[in-house]
């Protein structure tokens, strides 16, 4: 009977034991379990907010590439304005200063072939005058010479129209055959009756003028010689016709 009581008494303890072994664990499990689900809990908000920081991160991240495209896009595009309308400046200048240089170069032409034409003109009148000389007989040229000194005894020289500089004392009379005496005579008095001033006179002799003569006081000029009415005739044929 002892050995029964001893080994019921013994179950006794054993389950005892085992109830409080049970009771002990279930409470550190659920305190564990407590404990995880609040680090569990915590993690989570700690989770949530780490999302929601990088959502905002990324949200704030976007619109500053946003941003940064749009600024980016604008200054594009305001360089390739001010590129285009300094394009623009430079193509206009360019094509204002190959303007000004096509003027200048036509103005140039327009000049150079002035000069070349009345080169020319000049050259031609003068060989002109030449030719003439060379096929009038000297008899015939010393006649013309005597009519044209006739004709510009019939007038004046209009020199009283004229001012002539009072520091000019000379007359030169430049003729294409020596003048008489006479000649000389009357040339020298319709002079003094037309200048204020008493006048040097001095005589040229020069065979190109083929006849007639000139007067030079200063920079006045009296051309009545057969060249120059040579050269006169050919310029009124070579302008048109009114």
């Amino acid at each position: 009977m002892v050995v029964i009581f001893t080994i019921i008494a013994l179950l006794v303890m054993f389950v005892g034991l085992m109830l409080f072994m049970r009771h002990i664990l279930t409470r550190n499990i659920s305190r564990a379990t407590g404990h995880i689900q609040e680090l569990s809990k915590d993690y989570a908000v700690k989770q949530e907010e780490a999302n929601k920081r990088l959502q905002k991160a990324k949200e704030e991240s976007e619109k500053m590439v946003a941003e940064s495209r749009q600024q980016a896009q604008q200054l594009r595009e305001v360089i390739l304005k001010e590129a285009e309308e300094t394009k623009k400046k430079i193509v206009e200048e360019a094509r204002q200063r190959g303007k000004e240089i096509t003027d200048k170069a036509q103005r140039n032409y327009e000049f150079l072939k002035g000069e070349i034409e009345q080169r020319i003109d000049i050259k031609a009148k003068e060989k002109a005058c030449e030719l003439i000389g060379h096929a009038l007989p000297e008899h015939l040229l010393k006649d013309i010479h005597q009519l044209l000194l006739q004709e510009s005894g019939k007038g004046e020289f209009q020199l009283k129209r004229l001012t002539i500089p009072e520091d000019i004392h000379e007359a030169k009379v430049i003729s294409a055959f020596a003048l008489k005496s006479e000649e000389r005579r009357d040339l020298q008095e319709r002079l003094k009756k037309q200048l204020s001033a008493p006048m040097d006179f001095r005589e040229e002799i020069d065979p190109s003028l083929m006849a007639g003569f000139i007067i030079q006081i200063g920079h006045v000029v009296i051309d009545a010689s057969l060249k120059n009415r040579i050269s006169q005739a050919a310029q009124n044929v070579q302008q048109p016709a009114a």
